[in-house]
Parts: structure tokens; C-alpha cells; sequence
């Protein structure tokens, strides 16, 4: 709902910068019940910013290219997570990883703020 009612590059922005804080300070918890609250804050980041993504891609291509949009931005989640665990299994620290792939992300979200919002439904 709040993606198809807003401007969609600030809630992307927000949502991928709270996911990227708790991925960062998954790196500096003590205790479980703080990685768990860590790692809550990035799930809800995500569940946050699929549907933004989406909304985007259906006002940005038209009804017969989305399916194979869709499933480029499906691809490159995939292999972002398997070079993050790349990343995770060739360091010794189990923390490092996610300083290392919260930093770009913490980036890009404000990169985000600079990115026009398409017009809504003009690719229908």
C-alpha cells in the first residue's frame, strides 16, 4: 500500500538504509538477543523494500517485460547473497562480512534520494 501512495525513492532510500544499519551493527552485537534484534531490523528492511521495487519495475516496463525484469532483479538478489556468503567463508572474522556489505549498501541508499520516482502507471 504505502509504495503505490508515496514517492517511492525516499521509502526505498529509508528502507534500504534501516536494513543496512542493522546489517552493520550486526558486526558490533554482545549478546543474542541483539543479534536477533539486528538481524529482525534487516529482514523487515527487505520486506519493506521488495514491494518498492516491484511497484518500480511495473511503472518503469511495460506488461509483456516485466516477467524477465523481474526475474534479472530476482538473479542479482540471489547472487548478491551468494557473494556475500562468498565474502563471509573467506574471512576469518565472522564479523567483518558485515561491515563489508553494509558499507556499499549504506551508500546506495542515499545514492537513492537522487533517483526521479517514474510516473505512476505509464507503462499500463
Amino acid at each position: 500500500w504505502l509504495a503505490d501512495s508515496i514517492n517511492r525513492s525516499p521509502l526505498y532510500s529509508a528502507t534500504v538504509f534501516v536494513g543496512e544499519i542493522g546489517c552493520l551493527m550486526t558486526a558490533f552485537v554482545k549478546t543474542y538477543p541483539a543479534l536477533y534484534a539486528c538481524r529482525v531490523l534487516t529482514g523487515i528492511s527487505i520486506g519493506g523494500a521488495i514491494p518498492v521495487i516491484y511497484s518500480v519495475l511495473a511503472d518503469l516496463y511495460p506488461a509483456n517485460q516485466r516477467a524477465g525484469i523481474a526475474a534479472v532483479v530476482t538473479t542479482g538478489t540471489g547472487l548478491g547473497m551468494g557473494i556475500g556468503q562468498v565474502i563471509a567463508g573467506s574471512l576469518d572474522d565472522w564479523r567483518l562480512p558485515f561491515i563489508i556489505v553494509s558499507i556499499p549498501g549504506l551508500i546506495c541508499s542515499m545514492l537513492l534520494l537522487l533517483v526521479q520516482d517514474p510516473r505512476r502507471g505509464e507503462k499500463e
